[in-house]
């Protein structure tokens, strides 16, 4: 899994582009990394651009990662935006961890322009 990010400054973002086959070692390293830059900039929004990756998750999978994106670095008052071309069913199922134990923001869009207006709200 590669990943290249930067600070989007007409969303006040970090946007991440993830590509190759997704793991959650990588992920997690990779959500480390990116999160130390945001607090370097004192950002809080996120767009992660999953367009360019391959692979899906499971469910335990995702339920942990989500539990535990605290630990890699996200912040209770971030806002994530995840943009992708596959299954929704593994993003929402992200959404709802998220949103049921209140920890961050979540919302997964096959649009990256919904993903920016989102942001911007």
């Amino acid at each position: 899994m590669d990943w290249t990010y930067l600070l989007n400054q007409k969303l006040n973002a970090v946007e991440v582009k993830i590509s190759g086959d997704r793991n959650v070692a990588d992920s997690i390293e990779m959500v480390k990394e990116v999160t130390d830059f945001a607090k370097e900039k004192t950002i809080a929004k996120f767009l992660f651009d999953l367009r360019n990756a391959r692979g899906q998750y499971g469910v335990i999978d995702i339920y942990e990662h989500v539990n535990n994106v605290l630990n890699y670095g996200f912040r209770r008052n971030d806002k994530v935006a995840l943009v992708g071309n596959e299954d929704v069913s593994e993003h929402a199922f992200a959404e709802n961890v998220a949103y049921n134990a209140a920890i961050i923001e979540l919302r997964y869009f096959k649009e990256i322009e919904n993903a920016e207006a989102w942001l911007l709200e």
